[in-house]
């Protein structure tokens, strides 16, 4: 996210704005900053909040972004939990991880 003038950008992963294959997404290394946990959800958030994800898509597995990245599972897996408790996503045993409708109640 870069801040020019009072306006924020925010400067995605993907190159393109039409994503075909969300499971292709990851979060982008280089912005990894501070608590990586917290970096990643940031990220996944952000991927969100742009529409880069809509409620009912399904996200990369944990496992993915963890081999892509190079980081331990459970950075990966503390990632997804901040994210869940924002609201924002719903995992479901051997189904996956998927984006839920904003403000939607979350049950655990």
């Amino acid at each position: 996210m870069q801040s020019h003038r009072g306006i924020t950008q925010f400067r995605c992963v993907q190159t393109h704005t039409d994503i075909s294959n969300q499971a292709e997404w990851h979060p982008d290394f280089a912005r990894i900053r501070g608590h990586v946990a917290n970096a990643i959800a940031n990220q996944i958030e952000e991927a969100v909040r742009l529409g880069l994800f809509k409620p009912g898509d399904k996200l990369p597995t944990q496992q993915a972004i963890a081999i892509s990245l190079g980081f331990h599972l459970n950075t990966i897996f503390a990632a997804y939990r901040e994210v869940a408790r924002r609201g924002l996503i719903k995992g479901f045993a051997r189904r996956g991880t998927f984006v839920i409708e904003c403000g939607a109640p979350t049950r655990s």
